[in-house]
């Protein structure tokens, strides 16, 4: 399975998996905002379709403090969205939350980011590898002709290597 295809499928399994739980969660039938969850949704699958390739990139190549970033990415794309929510959100106008329970509200988001992360990681390696391997190659030949030239030997795999 080519590294495209295990994107698609792992965003398609993460907006249909949000979407659910967004679903059971809203009044029936959902009211006219629900709309705007289902489209930011959309664009949370985007960028999900986005980041695995890099993902299955950064695994066969075997990087090291992988898991690390992935968690730290979705940290970051958690508090950005809570930001944007935040911001985009006009919520109860009579109900004025203290600063105390908006720091919890970050705090959940931010460990939901990351969650979700390590879940599309761990999923996209997980269908890559279960569907016949990865369609990756860690080193490609002509880097390793280029790398013999300039006298770097092949078979080390430096930190460099996994900068995507």
């Amino acid at each position: 399975m080519s590294a495209a295809s295990a994107a698609n499928r792992v965003a398609l399994i993460f907006f249909c998996v949000w979407l659910a739980i967004a679903y059971a969660a809203a009044d029936h039938p959902p009211p006219p905002p629900f709309l705007f969850l289902v489209l930011a949704l959309l664009l949370c699958a985007l960028f999900v379709r986005l980041r695995v390739p890099t993902y299955l990139a950064w695994h066969a190549q075997r990087c090291r403090g992988r898991i690390g970033r992935v968690i730290c990415e979705g940290a970051v794309g958690g508090g950005v969205l809570y930001l944007v929510l935040l911001v985009l959100s006009s919520g109860e106008p009579s109900i004025q939350p203290d600063i105390g329970a908006r720091l919890i509200g970050a705090g959940v988001m931010v460990v939901l980011g990351a969650t979700n992360a390590l879940m599309v990681y761990g999923s996209g390696v997980t269908l890559s590898l279960w569907t016949g391997g990865l369609a990756w190659r860690p080193l490609r030949p002509d880097r390793i002709r280029e790398r013999c030239i300039s006298g770097r030997d092949p078979s080390v795999r430096r930190d460099d290597d996994c900068q995507l």
